[in-house]
Parts: C-alpha cells; sequence; structure tokens
C-alpha cells in the first residue's frame, strides 16, 4: 500500500501492540482531514451486530428469547478536535455493560488512543438497547464494542466478488497462514494511514510490516510491528487496525487469519 502527502505530525506515545477479542458491533467515525473541517466529527456513522458472537445464548431458546443485542438508540460519536489537529486515526475498544431495561450501567475502555477514548466514552453512556432475554426473562448482559476512527477521505470500501477463495486441506478450528497477496484481494474496507508532518518536512519514506490475525468475521483481531521505521508505526497502526476482509471459508465455515501486510509511505514526486 502506498500513501503520499502531508499530515499533521502524531505526538502521542508508539504503540507496539494492538489486541481485540470477540466483537458485536462495529462503529465508524468519520471526520474530513484537517483544516478541511475544523469543528465536530461528522454524523456519518455505520453499524454492523455480530449475534453469533454476542453474548453466549441458551442451547435451546424458548419462545421470545434473544439472539442478538439491538441498539435501539445512537447518541452521535463526535471526532475529538485535538485528535483531528494531530492527524490521529484508531480504534477504541469499550466494554460496555447493559441492564435488564436496555440501559447503559457502565462503559470501561479496553484499548485506543488517549485521545479518541473521551469521546467514545461520552457516546456510548447515552446509547440505549432492547432489553435482552433468557429463558423468557429480561437479563443483564456484557458486550464489547469497536469504535472507529478515521478521516473520510481516507475510507474506501470494495466492492466484493462473486466467488469467494476457499481452501480445502485446513480444519476450521484450526488459524491458517495466507500470503500477503490472497488477503489484500479480501480487503473489503480499507483506512489510509496519515503520512506525519514530520516525516515529511525531514523528506523521510519507509515501510511498516505488520503481523495480523484476522477474525471469523473478517476484522483485525491482532495486530504486532514487525519492522519499521519508528516515525511510522503508530500511524499504520492507526490505520490498519480499522480494516475490514471477507472471511476465509474452509469446508464451508470461516477460519481464522493469520498473515503480513506491509504499509508504505512514500512522497510524492
Amino acid at each position: 500500500m502506498q500513501f503520499s502527502g502531508p499530515r499533521p505530525d502524531v505526538c502521542m506515545r508508539l504503540l507496539l501492540k494492538v489486541s481485540f477479542v470477540a466483537l458485536s458491533l462495529a462503529l465508524t467515525v468519520k471526520a474530513q482531514q484537517p483544516p478541511a473541517v475544523t469543528n465536530t466529527a461528522s454524523s456519518d456513522l455505520t453499524a454492523a451486530l455480530a449475534p453469533d458472537r454476542f453474548p453466549t445464548t441458551p442451547a435451546i431458546l424458548q419462545p421470545g428469547d434473544s439472539t442478538e443485542l439491538e441498539v435501539l438508540r445512537m447518541e452521535k460519536v463526535h471526532y475529538p478536535e485535538a485528535a483531528k489537529r494531530n492527524g490521529i486515526q484508531g480504534q477504541v475498544t469499550l466494554r460496555v455493560n447493559v441492564s435488564e431495561t436496555g440501559a447503559v450501567e457502565k462503559v470501561e475502555p479496553l484499548s485506543g488512543h488517549p485521545l479518541l477514548i473521551p469521546s467514545a466514552l461520552a457516546s456510548v453512556r447515552k446509547w440505549r438497547y432492547k432489553p435482552f432475554v433468557r429463558s423468557g426473562r429480561p437479563v443483564k448482559v456484557s458486550t464489547l464494542l469497536p469504535l472507529d476512527f478515521a478521516f473520510s477521505e481516507n475510507v474506501q470500501d470494495m466492492l466484493l466478488d462473486a466467488n469467494p477463495l476457499t481452501a480445502t486441506d485446513t480444519s476450521p478450528s484450526q488459524s491458517i497462514k495466507l500470503a500477503p497477496g490472497l488477503v489484500t484481494a479480501r480487503l473489503v474496507h480499507k483506512v489510509a494511514p496519515v503520512y506525519p508532518s514530520s516525516a515529511r518536512a525531514n523528506h523521510m519514506e519507509g515501510t511498516v510490516v505488520l503481523q495480523a490475525t484476522i477474525s471469523r468475521k473478517g476484522r483485525i483481531r491482532a495486530l504486532h510491528i514487525l519492522s519499521g521505521p519508528r516515525e511510522f508505526m503508530e500511524s499504520a497502526l492507526g490505520a490498519v487496525q480499522q480494516w475490514r476482509y471477507r472471511p476465509y471459508i474452509v469446508n464451508g465455515e470461516a477460519v481464522e487469519v493469520m498473515t503480513e501486510i506491509d504499509v508504505t509511505f512514500q512522497l510524492t514526486q
């Protein structure tokens, strides 16, 4: 992947490891690249439920029991001004406790950039869910909620092809390792990194190599830096942790995938 053009400097500490667990709801908060937008983030929000990963349902469902957690009301998530000024993109993961009535009782940040977390917390505390029913009665539930922060001009969504790749020589219960080219072909949602202004001013270029684990649902579950200039590491992590892939199918079932991702920073000639 190549990226060009001047961007604001990223001055927060480098994150050398990003790990994520089972995800139940994905939401993207988008904003224009500064200085194009100087107020709040766009209200263009997207959400997708993953009911089979939240929470464990009874072995035998009774009539009226819930099979997924449904959001009844969302509060818009604002893109923090400080994050926009510093060119910060990334994912915030929250643990959300929901009461029997569907009200949010507690929100706890599990990971994310310090400049992004307060906005995510302030919004989700005001969300409202449909009561989750088990054995015919509303119950308290807990779920993990990832919120993606990205500049609108850096987001690219690709069309799915009609003939997904499959494999037949690996058990669906195991992780499989795929060549980068095969994984790239399955990318459906891509966020470009911000080019640090200090690197631009010093005419720096380079490639950050990441080791990624992609969940059965196509989301980045874990991300580790293998190599690359330190000046580009945080920007690469903040972008790639938001990427989405078409699930990889083995013997009719989705499997977890391990691969490497190269993020190349190259100046415009």
